[in-house]
């Protein structure tokens, strides 16, 4: 596996992360929150939910992965990423991540720049 596969995120915390969603990754999210990746409903980004769809997919944070793409393993809990996180880097993060699904998704048609931060 080559980490170009990947998509680069810089959560303001050191060195940028990595994202890659798996289909436990997926399942975990569609188990704790009730809303399906593959319906959209994940697209539409809570603040509720949004640290831990970032979390889910950090490449650094598993480390038989990040080994699998000569990353090093570099974990960072929830907490952590909710607390250290800053509101003024969620476009970019929101980004990614929307890059990310693209990625994984390439033959369905998106906009990154369409992911957005709904209140509840």
């Amino acid at each position: 596996m080559d980490v170009s596969e990947l998509t680069t995120v810089d959560l303001g915390v050191g060195e940028p992360y990595h994202l890659r969603y798996s289909l436990g990754g997926v399942k975990r999210l569609k188990q704790k929150f009730g809303k399906s990746l593959f319906r959209g409903e994940l697209l539409q980004v809570d603040e509720e939910y949004l640290p831990d769809i970032i979390h889910v997919g950090l490449v650094e944070n598993k480390e038989a992965l990040a080994k699998e793409f000569g990353l090093p393993h570099r974990p960072i809990s929830l907490e952590e990423l909710e607390e250290r996180v800053e509101l003024s880097r969620l476009p970019d993060i929101l980004k990614a991540f929307a890059a990310a699904i693209q990625q994984a998704f390439p033959d369905r048609p998106s906009d990154p720049t369409k992911a957005s931060l709904t209140a509840s």
